[in-house]
């Protein structure tokens, strides 16, 4: 799957606000942060709220078919490529939105690194293709990673998702390896490590504040963690994305 990074920003109003229509030579995607917008490609409607992905196909028509109130905000992607016809479309609550702040922070720097823009935008179709999974047979899988996935904190744990799904502990990670090729802590960790990251780089929340939604027993524990899985604390993550690109229109 060969890809180019074309561009991104972050489109931000409080008016009252409708797509244009469009025709891109690229594809592009739009990850919602506020509001809902409503957009269309070509016989088909999206009212994509906050946390709502769409992979909008090259050389098809798309706009908007009402407008949005209120505070509206929103990512913006433009790649080329040549991706499968089924990654195209909506994704209901896409779990790692933390990665088109970092591609804006690669995008924005002085000498853009090609290829690190290459790889977080494959990382992002990669979370993609993981939501477009509809077998029959990953059912389950995908029962318990959304399940994982809504519910997950410091305090969830192998034990009690298998408790929920009426399995043992052993079988319900042998499922999530064989179809996501992680076991399920690794998937509650990267989840938790998601959580973490929107609200470092997405809100104003303290550390301390962050460590008791995620329920850490303390932030004392939350920085451990981060610092573990991550190799730098919080604090420095957070500082790390600075950069923001806003557009108007």
């Amino acid at each position: 799957m060969e890809i180019k990074f074309n561009g991104m920003g972050l489109f931000t109003t409080d008016k009252t606000w409708i797509h244009p229509d469009r025709c891109e030579k690229t594809y592009e995607i739009i990850y919602v942060t506020k509001g809902t917008v409503h957009l269309f490609e070509e016989n088909t409607e999206y009212s994509l709220k906050k946390g709502d992905l769409i992979l909008l196909k090259p050389h098809v028509f798309h706009g908007g078919f009402q407008k949005s109130t209120g505070d509206t905000s929103f990512y913006w992607v433009h790649i080329f490529g040549d991706l499968p016809e089924d990654m195209c479309g909506a994704c209901e609550q896409f779990q790692s939105g933390w990665l088109f702040r970092e591609l804006m922070d690669y995008a924005n720097t002085l000498l853009p690194n090609d290829e690190a823009l290459r790889i977080v935008c494959e990382h992002i179709l990669l979370n993609i293709r993981m939501h477009r999974e509809k077998d029959a047979h990953l059912k389950l899988a995908k029962d318990i990673y959304e399940w994982v996935r809504i519910n997950t904190n410091a305090k969830l744990t192998v034990r009690k998702t298998a408790l929920h799904f009426g399995y043992n502990a052993e079988h319900i990670s042998r499922i999530t390896k064989r179809e996501y090729g992680v076991r399920l802590k690794k998937i509650i960790d990267a989840f938790l490590i998601d959580k973490i990251k929107d609200s470092l780089v997405n809100t104003d929340y303290s550390v301390k504040e962050i460590a008791a939604i995620t329920e850490f027993s303390d932030s004392s524990a939350m920085i451990n963690f981060f610092k573990y899985h991550e190799k730098i604390s919080p604090t420095t993550f957070r500082n790390l994305h600075t950069g923001v690109h806003m557009n108007l229109k």
